[in-house]
C-alpha cells in the first residue's frame, strides 16, 4: 500500500481543548464584548486554526465573525480528520483501528465486520499460555 506523509498543520489536531470549548467556550472566548475578547487559551487554541484558514484571529471583532470562522474551522476540521483516518487505515494491510473507522464512515457493516474479526485473531493470536505448577 502507498504511504502519504501527513501534512504539517502547526497545531495538534486532537488538541483535548475542542472538547473543552463545546462545554465551556467562555474559557476561550467572551463572545459578547465587542470586539471580541480571547483568552490566552483561546489565543493559543483558536489562533493557528483559524490561520490554517487564513483567517486572523486578531481581526475578528464580533460573535458573527468568530461564528463564521468556526464553522469553516469545523468543516475543516472534519476534512482533516477524515484525511487522517484515510491514511493511516491504507498505510498498513495489517488490521488496526483506523481501517474500522474508514469502514464505520464508509457505511460498511461488512468490512467493519472483518477488521474486527481481524483485530480480535491476533489478540487472540498473542495470548501465551503458561503452564502452571506439575502436581504430583
Amino acid at each position: 500500500m502507498q504511504q502519504h506523509a501527513a501534512p504539517d498543520i502547526g497545531f495538534d489536531l486532537w488538541d483535548e481543548d475542542g472538547l473543552v470549548f463545546d462545554d465551556e467556550p467562555e474559557l476561550f472566548v467572551h463572545l459578547d464584548a465587542q470586539p471580541l475578547v480571547f483568552t490566552v487559551r483561546g489565543i493559543r487554541y483558536f489562533g493557528p486554526r483559524f490561520k490554517h484558514l487564513g483567517v486572523d484571529i486578531a481581526a475578528m471583532q464580533s460573535k458573527v465573525d468568530f461564528m463564521i470562522a468556526f464553522n469553516a474551522w469545523m468543516a475543516a476540521e472534519r476534512t482533516l480528520i477524515l484525511e487522517k483516518v484515510e491514511r493511516e487505515a491504507t498505510a498498513t494491510s495489517a488490521a488496526n483501528a483506523h481501517q474500522l473507522l474508514k469502514a464505520i464512515i464508509d457505511g460498511d457493516l461488512e468490512a467493519a465486520e472483518n477488521v474486527v474479526h481481524r483485530l480480535e485473531h491476533r489478540a487472540m493470536a498473542r495470548l501465551e499460555v503458561v503452564r502452571g505448577p506439575v502436581r504430583e
